[in-house]
């Protein structure tokens, strides 16, 4: 797994958040998985994470993946963004949550 190889490089871990993805841009499709999780896992350097963000990119999408993930580290390391967020009970509430903070970090406009 590409990923793997890229957090065994660096964690990607940081603040209850993590967002894995891999070095190179060459998935068959782009993606984005979310993990809410009720309690915190280990994630790599003693880090613990209880939101996980895992981005898959397709070579055809690497320019916005950059603005994406620049963006999303942004918001999530806010602390009350991420304590808004693990308050979340479903992921019909936290898609436009997580829009509304990006859209208030005049960021990114869904």
């Amino acid at each position: 797994m590409r990923v793997n190889a890229r957090e065994k490089m660096a964690p990607t871990g940081f603040d209850n958040v993590a967002l894995p993805h891999a070095l190179n841009m060459s998935e068959k499709k782009t993606g984005i998985v979310f993990l809410l999780n009720d309690h915190p896992v280990d994630w790599g350097n003693n880090d613990q994470c209880q939101l996980v963000i895992m981005v898959s990119v397709n070579k055809s999408d690497t320019k916005i993946f950059g603005v994406v993930l620049q963006t999303l580290i942004e918001v999530l390391s806010v602390r009350s963004n991420v304590q808004r967020i693990l308050e979340i009970q479903s992921f019909d509430e936290l898609i436009p949550e997580l829009s509304n903070m990006i859209y208030k970090a005049n960021k990114l406009d869904f």
